[in-house]
């Protein structure tokens, strides 16, 4: 999985079940890990989530306090609908307002 997700220049990968339901994440000093670990082993547990009807300028606000760069946006049953990147949230909000 590895060597394809690199192949693909993808640094930053959601870990889900069967049901979509968000496990981790795994960014960062996870892909340097042993590459026979299994995902569990290397993954974030525990993500930071949104649900879908947090407002965006509430969302970048919220991003900018703890310095988050992305963030899931999920159900309220942990199944996930995407990622919202900082960059790309805070563009829209100026190309809005502008």
């Amino acid at each position: 999985m590895r060597e394809r997700l690199r192949a693909a220049g993808v640094d930053d990968c959601v870990v889900v079940n069967q049901e979509g339901i968000v496990l981790g994440r795994l960014r960062g000093t996870a892909w340097q890990a042993d590459a026979g670990a299994p995902v569990w082993q290397v993954m974030r547990i525990g993500p930071s989530t949104v649900r879908p009807n947090v407002h965006l300028e509430e969302l970048v606000e919220w991003m900018r306090h703890v310095a988050l760069q992305s963030v899931l946006v999920t159900t309220s049953e942990g199944r996930l609908l995407g990622v919202v990147h900082r960059q790309e949230a805070e563009e829209r909000l100026a190309h809005r307002q502008g």
